[in-house]
């Protein structure tokens, strides 16, 4: 199996400032949920110096299989161009580089892809909306099957995943509401299998030869146009799916308040077998101190009170 990522982190400070703490929270839940051989692929669309450095690092050290380093921002679909190409795995995981990875999501993920072969892309987390974007072919195939069992409605999934789902995108109720004004939801079952129609590009599991098939896909812009993956696979006859429990969590520019935006999970801060709100404390902290050290204007600040102190304890 192939995981693939994109990183792009401009800067350290401002809205990135915990940026690269969510990348090392990343990359620990990921292999601490993935229990079978993997190669993990990296491309960096020109982020600032210390999170090269870090992914140089990583990469030396073994943890990243392939790593690209870019000048300029190729943006996602342009990364798709390059990363969907060079994957050896039958399967591809991909997802953005601020997503936490809970128990479950990859073998959720395949049993999904299992029961519905008519699916090319499978989103470990339900999501909520306007059915009408990129699910036609979806939508038509299983209601047209007498093998598939479909439940509709506007409230299937539970609210409280709606609200992670909120927290995690660190929108108001007032604009994420927005997103659920046409909400619709339909529920498919297949034997022990449920998955809800509808997918997202942030995070899913897709069978390579299919990504690689609609390969090229045409990049405008760096921050625009992801969609298109989307409307190419809905276009080919490809189903787009999402498992029914919420395994994966998009963490944005800030590392996580697990108790808040997660309290259903068992035992609170639980995530992959280890204490999700130790470990950003400690990235947080670990990275805070990796700056502080970098720092001249700290540095000079730390001389001069050792100065200070000195000539207060040992007056002439």
């Amino acid at each position: 199996m192939t995981f693939a990522t994109i990183v792009y982190i401009p800067a350290l400070e401002g809205y990135w400032a915990q940026s690269l703490e969510v990348l090392r929270l990343f990359l620990a839940s990921l292999g601490r949920t993935v229990h079978e051989p993997y190669e993990i692929l990296v491309l960096d669309n020109g982020s600032c110096p210390e999170v090269r450095e870090f992914l140089v690092e990583r990469h030396a050290a073994g943890t990243l299989d392939q790593l690209f380093l870019t000048q300029r921002n190729f943006g996602k679909v342009g990364g798709w161009n390059l990363l969907f190409s060079v994957a050896q795995g039958e399967m591809v995981a991909y997802s953005d580089s601020d997503v936490l990875f809970i128990s479950g999501w990859l073998e959720r993920s395949k049993a999904v892809l299992d029961a519905f072969p008519e699916a090319a892309m499978v989103t470990a987390q339900p999501i909520p909306g306007d059915l009408s974007l990129h699910c036609t072919a979806t939508l038509e195939g299983a209601e047209a099957d007498p093998a598939t069992e479909c439940e509709e409605g506007d409230d299937l999934i539970p609210p409280h995943y709606v609200e992670s789902q909120r927290l995690g995108l660190g929108e108001s109720p007032q604009r994420f509401g927005a997103r659920l004004e046409r909400r619709r939801e339909v529920r498919l079952r297949r034997g022990e299998v449920e998955a809800y129609v509808s997918a997202s590009h942030f995070q899913f599991l897709g069978r390579r030869d299919v990504l690689a098939s609609l390969l090229p896909l045409p990049s405008r812009n760096p921050l625009g146009n992801a969609g298109i993956l989307d409307d190419r696979l809905d276009a080919a006859g490809y189903w787009r799916l999402s498992t029914v429990d919420y395994l994966v969590h998009h963490m944005g520019n800030r590392l996580p308040d697990i108790a808040r935006e997660l309290p259903w999970l068992k035992g609170g801060d639980e995530v992959g077998s280890f204490d999700v709100g130790r470990h950003s404390q400690q990235t947080y902290i670990s990275g805070l101190r990796q700056r502080l050290a970098e720092s001249p204007r700290f540095r000079r600040w730390l001389k001069a009170v050792h100065r200070k102190s000195y000539e207060l304890l040992y007056p002439d």
